[in-house]
């Protein structure tokens, strides 16, 4: 440990593998923010000492939980996971760039998330629902690609 922060061989070893990584937040002072997975727990992680860290954490964690449908591990303000158990992980990818990304007022409209494409000019929609058996997501796109 160095000083009162943990070194990153304790995070991993806490949290498991850092699967993504966004290095800065647009909201808070810049920091960087990692989502961390271990034993089909994910676990968002900043060694930033700044004050604010652990509701900045919260409310990103909270972003999940709205955008992706994730559930929040109790007693915890920076762990979640899918409730049909199965890892998801293109969409964790995904979810972690636009939960930091969004304001931490944002609230989604409607049943899903959109994201324009600047690539292809397509506009991407992600919707899930839940079945008796466990949660299903679709992904749509619309507009007109360029050739």
């Amino acid at each position: 440990m160095t000083g009162n922060r943990p070194s990153v061989a304790q995070i991993i070893e806490e949290y498991g593998q850092c699967l993504e990584l966004v290095p800065m937040d647009p909201h808070f002072h810049g920091i960087s923010v990692g989502l961390y997975l271990k034993d089909g727990v994910c676990t968002l992680w900043s060694y930033s000492g700044k004050p604010g860290l652990e509701e900045r954490i919260a409310a990103i964690r909270d972003q999940f939980v709205a955008l992706g449908g994730l559930t929040p591990i109790k007693g915890t303000y920076n762990q979640i996971k899918f409730l049909c158990g199965d890892l998801h992980l293109r969409a964790l990818r995904f979810l972690l760039a636009q939960a930091v990304g969004k304001s931490p007022d944002f609230s989604p409209e409607g049943d899903g998330l959109s994201i324009r494409d600047t690539r292809t000019k397509l506009t991407l929609n992600v919707s899930g629902k839940e079945t008796t058996e466990r949660y299903v997501y679709g992904l749509s796109a619309t507009g007109e690609a360029t050739s």
